[in-house]
């Protein structure tokens, strides 16, 4: 009798991390204000790219959150790119799942943030 080849089974690979935490990424980029926002200044981004305050000056009233990266308002579709998507990419070519996933109230900048201004290109087609 002839041996039936057998069906070859997808390699899965391990995540290269037990930690969850190194799995997900949490990330903000800011939107630019829109006129009636830039007197109010109330976002800051540290130096260290990954720390946002959120202020209200005229109540002293300050928040920081500590975040995996925060871009800033001048941030470019192709930076937003570099540092968030290639990453998810080069690791969904090696045979990882990846998502990237927009989240926020309506306004806050989603659409922005994956499309940007025409001229700029867009985050997806990178």
């Amino acid at each position: 009798e002839a041996e039936v080849p057998k069906a070859s089974t997808p390699t899965v690979r391990p995540p290269s991390s037990t930690s969850i935490s190194e799995r997900i990424k949490v990330v903000v980029r800011i939107r630019p204000f829109i006129p009636n926002e830039l007197l109010d200044d109330c976002t800051m981004v540290h130096d260290d790219g990954r720390t946002l305050v959120l202020a209200r000056p005229a109540t002293y009233d300050y928040k920081d959150f500590v975040l995996d990266h925060v871009l800033d308002p001048n941030a470019g579709q192709h930076e937003m790119y570099d540092q968030i998507g290639r990453p998810v990419v080069d690791a969904v070519l090696q045979g990882y799942h990846g998502t990237i996933l927009a989240y926020g109230q309506t306004g806050t900048g989603k659409s922005y943030t994956m499309f940007g201004r025409e001229r700029d290109g867009y985050v997806h087609e990178q």
